[in-house]
């Protein structure tokens, strides 16, 4: 049988829950040098320095990012002070040069408050489980789970679930099932997946951003 045209019959579309401004920086966010990172995740050690300490007195020693710059810092060798940051600034100090420093602002939120603290959102996928990605510095939260065929968001204590398609033919008005969704071929990374011929001759992007993931179709 042959199909004259055939329509996917599922829902393309960003699964916005949140909305939030973006930062004025060097790179747009979720970016790596340009391009998506379907490939790799981002890795950040803590510093010790003493900077971090002479800095931020008190309370702030225990703040849960102390020692670890945000993602999307504006500086590399410098030391944030945690009592300067509000939900939509932050404040770092140079190193080599304590005269100088960095105000970063943004449109929107750059942290939300939770135990006492403004903690950064981050939007970037990490490893969590076996086989299990998330992006949970956030107030909603992503998560991707190529095993259960599916993205999912937690919004109010209620985990929402994408992306389980089916793609169906139309020919002569009737509709027929064509395949399943195959993600048994993927890469992922801190900016989400890209899953290869879920479809046959089809790949999908799956992108995460704050409380959202974006799916785009590639046809092949």
């Amino acid at each position: 049988m042959t199909y004259n045209f055939f329509r996917l019959l599922f829902i393309s579309f960003t699964s916005i829950v949140s909305g939030f401004g973006f930062t004025q920086e060097a790179q747009p966010e979720g970016m790596l040098g340009g391009f998506l990172n379907y490939q790799s995740f981002s890795l950040q050690s803590s510093s010790d320095h003493s900077l971090w300490h002479t800095i931020n007195q008190g309370t702030f020693k225990q703040h849960p990012e102390f020692g670890v710059l945000p993602y999307n810092a504006p500086c590399e060798n410098c030391v944030e002070d945690y009592s300067k940051r509000t939900a939509e600034s932050r404040y770092f100090i140079d190193i080599s040069d304590v005269t100088k420093y960095y105000q970063q602002n943004s449109y929107g939120y750059l942290h939300y408050f939770k135990n006492g603290y403004w903690v950064t959102i981050n939007p970037q996928l990490q490893e969590f489980n076996s086989n299990e990605f998330a992006a949970i510095s956030q107030l909603d939260p992503v998560y991707f789970s190529p095993n259960n065929k599916r993205t999912s968001i937690e919004t109010q204590n209620t985990l929402i679930h994408f992306n389980r398609w089916k793609l169906f033919g139309v020919s002569n008005n009737q509709i027929q099932l064509l395949a399943e969704a195959n993600w048994s071929n993927y890469t992922i990374g801190a900016d989400g997946m890209r899953i290869i011929d879920i479809f046959p001759g089809i790949d999908a992007e799956l992108t995460t951003a704050r409380g959202s993931v974006k799916t785009n179709f590639i046809v092949k």
